[in-house]
């Protein structure tokens, strides 16, 4: 019986691998931040955004027409609510508290809403210290989320 001389992967070898590839993956998605863009205009879209903290949300439209504000609860009333934007046409924040927020035109309250919920992000993986290989060196590997 002859024997290949095609190089051979041990089933150590390619669980490493294969886990090395999962491990970038969930680090990936941990680190992609999602930043969403509504168009301020009569019927804003979208009108409620999902995002995780520490995220953005541009308005993109004319201020000046439609005076951007913050609401203090879903019953988008003007008295009482904040001035965020009444020039320009690009209005950019970063949401660092989960909560939902309620923006509004201030001129027409009724017609152009915005709801933002803001969630709180996956935190970074903690590391579970395993030696994988058995090669007596610990190899971290991040847990799932």
């Amino acid at each position: 019986m002859q024997r290949s001389n095609a190089p051979t992967v041990s089933l150590v070898a390619y669980i490493r691998r294969a886990l090395a590839l999962v491990a970038g993956v969930l680090l990936a998605t941990v680190v992609n931040a999602a930043n969403v863009t509504v168009t301020w205009s009569f019927n804003p879209m979208p009108e409620t955004v999902n995002i995780n903290t520490n995220e953005t949300v541009t308005w993109m439209g004319t201020f000046a027409n439609h005076p951007l504000r913050q609401a203090t609860d879903n019953t988008f009333t003007v008295a009482g609510s904040t001035l965020i934007a009444n020039a320009g046409t690009s209005n950019t924040r970063t949401f660092s508290t989960p909560g939902t927020y309620y923006f509004m035109c201030e001129a027409h309250p009724t017609l152009m809403r915005t709801t933002v919920v803001v969630t709180a992000a996956c935190p970074l993986p903690p590391y579970a210290a395993l030696d994988i290989d058995g090669n007596g060196q610990v190899d971290a590997l991040p847990t799932a989320c």
